[in-house]
């Protein structure tokens, strides 16, 4: 398996947010929210196997988020959505791309007729949950506009998904 170099990704995928953005709104693709929430598409070239990495950035509302979709080719990515308290984004993007991976061959096992994938916030569950923060984590899903179904994990809950 290839190694990725966090340090590079992490650094690449902030210095381009800014290009990545007007690119991807000049065509049409990215989403920009009154409150400005940025969804970042970034694919990660080969070889690693991640079909894309999106970020989602909400400042008014405190949400970190980032979300790794796996694999689509049984169909849409599924993965639950852990709420934690992460020391660093290089963190959160290392448990997201693990994570996700993992999802795609548990529904791939269970022939769930789905793929892989995985979202994480960078907050602490029991402090920063609000219902503020998963309504804009649920527009940055919302964006994805199918590619990514969220279910509860670490740090969230069923009612928490139905805010979501």
């Amino acid at each position: 398996m290839a190694k990725i170099d966090f340090n590079k990704v992490e650094q690449n995928l902030h210095q381009a947010m800014h290009m990545i953005f007007v690119k991807n709104l000049v065509a049409g693709k990215a989403v920009a929210h009154r409150h400005a929430v940025l969804f970042l598409g970034h694919h990660i070239d080969k070889p690693t196997p991640q079909d894309s990495v999106v970020e989602a950035i909400n400042e008014e509302a405190g949400l970190h988020a980032i979300i790794a979709i796996h694999n689509t080719t049984m169909g849409p990515a599924l993965g639950g959505t852990r709420i934690y308290p992460y020391a660093s984004a290089k963190d959160a993007l290392t448990d997201v791309l693990r994570l996700s991976q993992g999802m795609t061959y548990k529904s791939a096992l269970a022939e769930t007729g789905l793929g892989g994938g995985k979202s994480v916030i960078i907050a602490n569950p029991k402090k920063d949950k609000t219902e503020k923060l998963l309504e804009a984590f649920g527009e940055a899903v919302n964006a994805l506009k199918g590619a990514y179904i969220c279910a509860e994990d670490s740090g969230t809950t069923t009612e928490d998904m139905m805010v979501v």
